[in-house]
């Protein structure tokens, strides 16, 4: 695993809790459509629907829970091994990019660089953060 892809995973794992969280407001809408229409009409099976979305959407969030306590945790190893970086600015970018998940702009922005130079940068701390993940690993 590359460094980049090492901190790639708290970003990816952010775009699947963010997925499955509009996934939830989809069913939860849903379930919500199915009761209002099912109101008042008796017989036609609504009730078993309106329970079924109701376990996929317990399921979902449970699911949910459980990769929001893997973010925490993945977002910790990240910045203990970030922090493992003596140069303060490397780990600035390195934290703004990867944790804080802000564009090439906005990190060359906050630390007041221009992007090329966000770049050079960019890939000094990645040489370094690999050779602390060839220790850790």
């Amino acid at each position: 695993m590359t460094a980049k892809e090492y901190l790639d995973r708290y970003r990816l794992l952010n775009v699947e809790i963010t997925a499955k969280r509009e996934q939830a407001d989809s069913i939860r809408e849903l379930a919500e459509t199915v009761s209002h229409f099912s109101n008042g009409v008796g017989g036609n099976g609504s009730g078993d629907k309106v329970g079924r979305n109701a376990a996929k959407l317990v399921d979902l969030e449970n699911e949910i829970i459980a990769e929001m306590n893997k973010l925490v945790e993945l977002k910790c190893e990240i910045e203990a091994t970030i922090a493992v970086i003596d140069d303060p600015t490397l780990r600035q970018l390195l934290t703004l990019k990867y944790i804080n998940i802000l564009t090439w702009e906005q990190v060359a922005e906050r630390l007041n660089y221009s992007r090329m130079q966000i770049h050079r940068l960019h890939i000094k701390a990645l040489k370094i953060l690999e050779n602390v993940i060839e220790c850790y690993i």
